[in-house]
């Protein structure tokens, strides 16, 4: 067993390095890409808004072409934006994406195949006219989707989040939808099947959040080995990496990657930021009124703040190179600032969660992410 990376040692390690990340960083110009300095070592995506020309500026753009590797849509491959009535497929904003990455030599992963959540599914799948589908039709109705995405993309899209969000840290351990209460277990495997049928040649990944977390983590092995047993183990168990300042889980991150690859998948980074709120106060119910009044960086982030993300973002990177031979790569949900999700998520905020600022310039965490790709070298 690796050693693993404490909080303690973590605490310990930017009190003497943090302070030389930071400072090497300052007033640093010159011309760094992410995706150059990565190479032969982590592929970095990023996770994109389609039609790409209508969301981003072209200097956005060229920070796409420049700074990732693999591109991966936000939503316009769910199933619900490309098929929200039965039959009537909409695939302009895909194909759109694909040309974009295909020009610059850049990777596009599928997001998602089957998202087990409600309303990240069309209601119709589970109907039969103004009846409840059978299992048969419903099972039918998933292999027409993942044959119809999967085959015309061949040879263009390399993986696929084949199923997103499956199990629970709570009992019944299963997310209950309308997947679960129609297949039980079974929903999941039956997509890896028909997945591995689609396109044998692609990589096969199970995404899912707080994977870190033990009892989830405990989930999810157990889900693996389940998969196993019916020949349905994925390639790729995707780490949905939205984490907090000053809260990053590096122990557990770090004891989950091990566990994973002893399973027999690589592991993957699915959607990294850090976001410079705490949502803790927000998931409890008698805290949230005091929890969405949390918005204190509306005119700007504090340098020290920054410099908290910096050091954190860069722990992260020397987690993931230490362990690169198990990883398969590290996808940021989104690049500028103004862009991400957790502005708005899961309450409005001015948040600075990610690589660049709302004027799409390097932030601190952009250059200590890049001193330690140099020093992987």
């Amino acid at each position: 067993m690796e050693n693993t990376i404490t909080r303690r040692n973590f605490l310990k390690s930017t009190a003497v390095s943090g302070a030389a990340v930071i400072a090497g960083t300052a007033g640093k110009k010159e011309d760094v890409s992410l995706k150059a300095l990565s190479k032969g070592i982590l592929p970095l995506g990023v996770a994109v808004r389609t039609p790409v020309n209508e969301h981003y500026t072209g200097q956005e753009l060229d920070l796409i072409r420049k700074h990732f590797s693999i591109i991966t849509p936000e939503d316009s491959m769910k199933w619900p934006f490309i098929e929200h009535k039965e039959g009537e497929l909409c695939l302009d904003a895909a194909d759109n994406l694909i040309a974009f990455a295909q020009k610059n030599k850049q990777k596009v992963l599928g997001h998602t195949l089957l998202f087990n959540r409600n309303k990240n599914y069309p209601a119709w799948v589970f109907m039969a006219g103004d009846r409840k589908a059978s299992a048969h039709l419903v099972e039918k109705k998933l292999r027409t989707h993942i044959d119809t995405l999967m085959k015309k993309y061949k040879g263009k899209i390399y993986a696929w989040d084949v199923v997103n969000e499956a199990v629970e840290e709570k009992e019944p351990y299963y997310r209950e939808t309308d997947w679960f209460k129609t297949f039980g277990k079974e929903f999941v495997p039956m997509a890896f099947r028909m997945a591995k049928k689609a396109d044998p040649g692609a990589l096969l990944i199970y995404n899912d959040f707080r994977v870190e977390v033990p009892r989830k983590l405990e989930q999810v092995l157990l889900l693996l080995d389940e998969l196993k047993e019916k020949s349905a183990l994925p390639d790729v168990v995707g780490i949905q990496g939205h984490w907090e300042i000053d809260d990053v889980p590096f122990e557990h991150i770090e004891k989950a990657i091990l566990a994973l690859h002893e399973k027999g998948v690589r592991i993957s980074i699915t959607e990294l930021d850090i976001d410079m709120m705490s949502r803790k106060k927000y998931w409890n119910m008698e805290t949230r009124p005091e929890a969405v009044k949390q918005n204190p960086y509306t005119d700007r982030c504090p340098a020290d703040v920054l410099k908290r993300q910096a050091e954190q973002y860069a722990e992260l990177f020397r987690l993931f190179v230490k362990h690169k031979e198990k990883m398969e790569r590290v996808t940021f949900w989104g690049f500028t600032d103004g862009i991400s999700w957790l502005n708005t998520w899961p309450w409005k905020r001015t948040n600075h969660a990610l690589l660049f600022d709302r004027n799409a310039e390097p932030k601190p965490a952009f250059y200590a992410i890049a001193d330690v790709l140099k020093k992987a070298k």
